[in-house]
């Protein structure tokens, strides 16, 4: 389930190459946003105290912080956290990426090679 808003867009994964998720990172990155709160289950997400459910509105990620720091602290705050979540959405990304197309040939029932790949990408 999700609750959006007329004319936002979602991106499906099949279409989050890294040209993409580097030019989303760069308008999150001008917005002083990272783009990681944007991705469904990330620790960042705000969840809605009416649903219960994750909502993604970036102004309230700029409040909060701002309501933390103040002045040139809150700024320099969330551009440092934009810069990194960008940095960190796009090379979690490309990794996925990767281990996906690893992992898509393997046998259906090598677990154990599984199990490795996936203790490898984790590091």
């Amino acid at each position: 389930m999700a609750h959006v808003t007329r004319g936002e867009l979602v991106v499906p994964r099949e279409l989050q190459n890294p040209e993409v998720l580097a030019a989303l990172g760069r308008a999150a990155a001008v917005q002083n946003i990272p783009l990681e709160m944007f991705c469904i289950g990330n620790a960042m997400n705000r969840i809605n105290p009416n649903t219960g459910m994750p909502e993604f509105w970036f102004d309230d990620w700029k409040n909060r912080i701002s309501s933390f720091f103040g002045g040139e602290d809150a700024q320099a705050a969330t551009e440092g956290a934009a810069a990194r979540g960008a940095f960190t959405g796009i090379k979690s990304d490309i990794t996925r990426g990767i281990y996906d197309d690893q992992v898509s040939n393997l046998d259906p029932f090598a677990n154990a090679e599984r199990a490795r790949l996936k203790a490898d990408f984790r590091q």
